[in-house]
């Protein structure tokens, strides 16, 4: 989609049409976070994500439930150099219907 800048007062606005928005989940409330990549423009909804404090929680939550199953399977598979190589299951396999 090829777009031009439309004059805005002493600015240029980029319009973005009902469907785009609809298709990204925003409105014309939701905040949006512009950055600059290389050459590129990227406009993302400013609450996609999580900040480094959820993650943190997040992590030690995760930690807490699961670390000690974590551990024995990187400790089963310990010295494999590819993680299908390894052999010896210390949890149940998953079931797929």
């Amino acid at each position: 989609m090829i777009k031009k800048l439309q004059k805005h007062g002493n600015s240029a606005a980029l319009i973005i049409e009902k469907p785009v928005m609809q298709a990204l989940g925003i409105t014309e409330d939701t905040p949006l976070q512009v950055t600059v990549n290389g050459n590129a423009l990227v406009i993302t909804p400013a609450n996609v994500g999580v900040g480094p404090e959820r993650m943190k929680a997040t992590i030690k939550e995760l930690r807490k439930k699961y670390g000690a199953m974590l551990k024995r399977l990187a400790d089963s598979c310990r010295g494999r150099h590819h993680f299908f190589q390894c052999r010896r299951r210390t949890v149940a396999p998953h079931r797929y219907h």
